[in-house]
């Protein structure tokens, strides 16, 4: 992956001006997260959205946070106990998810797409975990100067993350931008 968030930026991934940036449960709410679905983030770094994930989906749903740092998993589950929030743990290997298929509601992946090496076979990972009336949502880093994020070099931009998830068999349902410097994607398996 060309571009690997180093756990030893954890403190970026969680201060007041990200939060003003792009507040997680506002966030997820707008999105289209309800309660009693289930949440596979992917990439999920330090829970950044697991955890409020977690608040939404409530009792009855299930937040699944994966990501290939242990790390940053280990953080995650302190965080999730330290907040009472019920987040499983999901250690992957860089190119698949060990999940059965169809198995979210929500597949979420939070400014990772830009380090993937292979994005079509990742999503197509992502197409058989997430169910067929389910929800692929995709945040990630426009392809415009910003304070902040990886070099242009390696980001992707909307258009062409567009292209890329529907050429992977999903329906582009909405897109946009949520400040200034970061976009969504939302779509559904056709």
């Amino acid at each position: 992956m060309p571009n690997v968030f180093n756990p030893i930026n954890l403190q970026r991934l969680d201060n007041p001006e990200r939060r003003n940036l792009i507040p997680p449960y506002e966030t997820l709410i707008e999105l289209g997260l309800k309660p009693g679905q289930v949440f596979v983030d992917v990439g999920a770094g330090a829970g950044y959205f697991s955890i409020p994930a977690a608040t939404i989906t409530g009792p009855s749903g299930q937040v699944i946070a994966a990501d290939l740092s242990k790390d940053m998993l280990d953080h995650l589950t302190v965080k999730a106990r330290e907040a009472g929030a019920s987040v499983e743990i999901l250690l992957t290997p860089p190119d698949s998810l060990p999940l059965p298929d169809h198995t979210a509601d929500m597949t979420f992946m939070a400014f990772v797409f830009h380090e993937l090496d292979d994005r079509q076979n990742y999503l197509a990972e992502l197409r058989r975990i997430t169910k067929p009336d389910g929800t692929l949502v995709i945040i990630d880093w426009a392809n415009v100067d910003s304070p902040m994020g990886p070099p242009i070099g390696h980001r992707i931009s909307l258009n062409d993350a567009m292209n890329n998830i529907a050429s992977a068999g999903f329906k582009i349902e909405t897109n946009g931008m949520l400040n200034p410097w970061q976009y969504f994607v939302t779509a559904r398996p056709s």
